[in-house]
């Protein structure tokens, strides 16, 4: 699949990170989930614990863990040094 990235102040490994829209999606998800987990009346809600349990096994399934260095491995094999690879896209065009 091939996507391009519009350059903006964006850092180059965090366009690619935002093209994996799974891991991003769970991770909204997991942040949603535990600000209602922090409200008082919420605080022992099963539902949203058993939510936020399948959250973390759905991250631990696509190996959420280790999308920063997959994101910088995609990076240097497109030439990105690892230097390149914390700089804004603005100015570049990335196709992935």
């Amino acid at each position: 699949m091939e996507q391009e990235v519009n350059g903006d102040d964006t850092i180059a490994i965090d366009s690619v990170l935002e093209c994996d829209v799974r891991r991003q999606d769970l991770l909204n998800k997991e942040k949603e989930i535990s600000e209602k987990l922090q409200l008082e009346e919420n605080k022992n809600d099963p539902n949203l614990c058993a939510e936020m349990q399948r959250v973390y096994a759905d991250l631990e399934t696509i190996e959420a863990d280790k999308a920063v260095s997959r994101a910088a491995k995609i990076l240097s094999g497109l030439g990105f040094s690892p230097s390149d690879q914390k700089k804004p896209t603005k100015g570049r065009q990335i196709y992935l």
